[in-house]
């Protein structure tokens, strides 16, 4: 019975959520590094964080790979996405591959799951998103994001599956 009365409080939540997705009044609870928010909830660039994340592009455009750039940031000392102990591939992954620094929002990327545990899982379809075009101030321009998008897709099409390089 307790059971199902928590699944029910979570159907409840996930319909509002997703009501405040559909009519655009949903407020991020954590930003992404480089931005922000003002007295009204809105995005705005933390100009500190964003020369790094300008610089996180202007490395991998220039040919430098997630790792270097990690590796990098840790020796230069730059502070890390939320106090972080340090750079890795993976944080510097993600920054590349999200459009929120193009002025983009992507809503629901990721969801938890319906039934007892809840999980957080990646939203691969299961769940419907919601995109909003130019929600914000941007960092990088959208013709970057484009450019890293399609070297993120050569790079992954010259690895094989098991990481081993295509020939």
């Amino acid at each position: 019975m307790t059971q199902g009365e928590s699944e029910n409080i979570s159907q409840n939540t996930r319909w509002g959520i997703q009501k405040k997705f559909r009519d655009g009044s949903y407020s991020l609870g954590c930003v992404a590094y480089g931005y922000t928010k003002d007295q009204d909830d809105e995005l705005i660039i933390a100009e500190d964080e964003a020369k790094i994340v300008r610089r996180i592009y202007t490395e991998y455009l220039n040919g430098k790979g997630s790792h270097l750039i990690a590796r990098d940031l840790n020796q230069d000392g730059i502070p890390t996405v939320r106090n972080a102990e340090k750079w890795d591939e993976g944080v510097v992954k993600e920054i590349l591959q999200n459009q929120i620094y193009e002025g983009n929002l992507t809503l629901q990327k990721t969801y938890r799951t319906e039934v007892l545990p809840f999980t957080k899982k990646i939203n691969r379809g299961e769940r419907p998103q919601f995109f909003i075009k130019d929600n914000h101030e941007a960092i990088i321009t959208s013709e970057e994001g484009q450019l890293v998008r399609e070297i993120f897709e050569n790079r992954r099409l010259q690895m094989g599956v098991d990481g081993s390089k295509n020939i």
